[in-house]
């Protein structure tokens, strides 16, 4: 009985010893607005919106008021633009879907994003 505890825990240890921790990478590419609310309230207009994440640290959108072409910073979920204050929290982040949450000018918006590299238009 001891034997079979003991190689129970040692099956344990060798499994927890080579899990991998992974760091959470950047969601580069070309992520396409495809629902979009301010405040909880639903923003038609911003459907068709873009934001571009590039491998040299670049964001580049279309969406009136954010900063474009300028370096971004990434750390876990949160991303920060340079040279301003706000925040970009991403979730459930897959190869082809995110989630993105901004608060900017006292406003919260929620972004649901397809990464067009794996929709067609």
């Amino acid at each position: 009985m001891n034997s079979t505890r003991g190689l129970f825990f040692c099956f344990l240890v060798l499994l927890l010893a080579c899990t991998e921790n992974k760091k959470p990478q950047t969601p580069l590419g070309k992520w396409e607005i495809y629902e979009a609310t301010r405040n909880g309230e639903v923003i038609e207009s911003a459907v068709g919106g873009y934001f571009i994440l590039d491998s040299l640290n670049k964001f580049t959108c279309n969406t009136p008021g954010l900063p474009n072409g300028v370096k971004y910073t990434f750390s876990e979920s949160l991303m920060q633009l340079e040279g301003d204050t706000s925040k970009f929290y991403w979730s459930e982040v897959t190869d082809s879907l995110a989630k993105l949450d901004v608060s900017f000018r006292g406003y919260a918006f929620n972004f649901k994003l397809k990464n067009t590299l794996f929709h067609d238009k």
